[in-house]
């Protein structure tokens, strides 16, 4: 990636948190970046259940970077996500 190109990233949340996330990426500095935001709509529990339809999305809007909120089924998620596209997963990671 050039030097001066802009980081692309996507946000993964659930359709009732993007006013909490908003605050997160004013506080972080995140507000101007290149972002997507990935929408999960519904209640599923099971990462099995979403984590097809997130490399579908990847594969139509590919991203550096895919930030989930915290959680065990985002931990589970942002794993078996890295592993399908042969990429990288941290989890609650602190600054």
């Amino acid at each position: 990636m050039p030097e001066d190109a802009a980081m692309k990233m996507a946000i993964v949340m659930a359709a009732n948190d993007s006013a909490a996330m908003g605050g997160w990426l004013v506080a972080n500095d995140l507000a101007s970046a290149d972002l997507e935001r990935w929408t999960i709509d519904g209640e599923a529990e099971v990462a099995g259940q979403l984590l097809d339809a997130l490399v579908v999305q990847w594969r139509q809007t590919p991203v550096d970077i895919v930030l989930f909120p915290a959680g065990a089924l985002a931990d589970e998620l942002a794993t078996r996500l890295a592993w399908r596209l042969r990429g990288a997963a941290y989890a609650r990671c602190n600054r």
